[in-house]
């Protein structure tokens, strides 16, 4: 939810994500919105973009993982 747009996310300001989150935690339903990375890697070059920022968004990778 928190995703820039051009990663594809929805960059929801944090008021609305708490509100979205509060209401779905009262679901017995999981949901799951993809990845989510964390701040920093969206300042990274684009070789670490490649590398780190976009698996993660996908969920086939973690940060620090690698």
């Amino acid at each position: 939810m928190s995703t820039p747009e051009a990663y594809g996310g929805m960059q929801l300001p944090a008021v609305t994500q708490s509100l979205l989150w509060t209401e779905l935690g009262r679901t017995p339903v999981p949901f799951r919105f993809g990845g989510e990375a964390d701040n920093i890697l969206y300042e990274a070059s684009d070789a670490q973009r490649a590398q780190y920022l976009l698996p993660t968004i996908e969920g086939s990778g973690w940060a620090a993982s690698r």
